[in-house]
């Protein structure tokens, strides 16, 4: 039995090349199999959006119309591999999803520059640029409280020590002044009312 085995795998890796790999991939049983499964899935998704975006940048506007005839060949020839359908399907994808940039874009130089920077921007691949703070002829400094003081001061006319009491004295007595005249005018005001309720 082991004899038979080995010879059936023999046949079936007996051929070289790329016919061989091919065969030996789609040999690969994924079922409950986490080594093949990897293998695989890795294998798709470089060939859908790895290989297909490329395609799908490379030829531009008429990239979905290019995919659209890689997945008919692939059904066409039998790929056991499934690679040529998942690529053209990544093409017709990337080429939608591009068609307005594309008819902004002339060369494939620009194409490809735009695709570098889209795979950037979803890996996160950024180069991080020093920012560095500069503070603007609108912004003013929030002066301290001792700058305050000093400006007080400063914009204050020079008054002697007995001068400055005095006019102190005199804004005291005009206040009181006022609140007498004040209380005066409350009182009369009153007083005619008691004298005329109707006013």
């Amino acid at each position: 039995m082991k004899q038979k085995k080995q010879k059936k795998k023999s046949k079936v890796y007996s051929k070289k090349g790329l016919s061989g790999l091919i065969q030996k991939y789609s040999s690969l049983d994924t079922k409950q199999n986490v080594g093949n499964t990897a293998i695989k899935s890795i294998t798709e998704v470089a060939a859908g959006a790895g290989v297909g975006s490329l395609l799908s940048a490379s030829i531009g506007k008429n990239s979905p119309l290019a995919g659209l005839l890689l997945v008919f060949a692939g059904n066409y020839v039998g790929d056991s591999t499934h690679l040529l359908k998942t690529i053209g399907i990544g093409t017709i994808a990337h080429g939608i999803a591009k068609a307005n940039d594309y008819d902004k874009m002339g060369n494939a130089k620009s194409r490809f520059q735009q695709l570098r920077e889209d795979w950037k921007k979803t890996f996160r691949i950024s180069t991080k640029e020093k920012k560095s703070i500069v503070r603007t002829s609108t912004e003013t400094p929030t002066p301290t409280s001792t700058e305050l003081n000093t400006v007080e001061l400063d914009s204050s006319p020079e008054v002697s020590g007995p001068e400055f009491l005095y006019n102190l004295y005199e804004e005291s007595e005009t206040r009181t002044n006022d609140e007498k005249l004040d209380l005066e005018k409350t009182k009369d005001l009153d007083e005619q009312l008691k004298m005329n309720p109707l006013i």
